[in-house]
């Protein structure tokens, strides 16, 4: 898993997925009224949480995906 500087908390850590087999939640998109990035989210969660994240740095507390630089 690539961050940026500004996750300089983490530089020590090896940010490798720490498993062989990662199996990600499954998401259906049914329509295109939702919102993307909040439907992909557990996707997201679920990589970052393999790497010892607690989840994506790119979501905001209300669930908005928000590119971080």
């Amino acid at each position: 898993m690539a961050v940026s500087n500004n996750s300089l908390r983490f530089i020590n850590r090896d940010l490798c997925i720490d498993r062989d087999h990662l199996i990600i939640p499954e998401t259906i998109i049914y329509d295109n009224d939702n919102e993307p990035g909040k439907a992909l989210r557990p996707i997201f969660d679920a990589l970052w949480q393999a790497t010892g994240f607690p989840g994506s740095e790119n979501y905001d507390a209300d669930g908005n995906w928000t590119l971080k630089k």
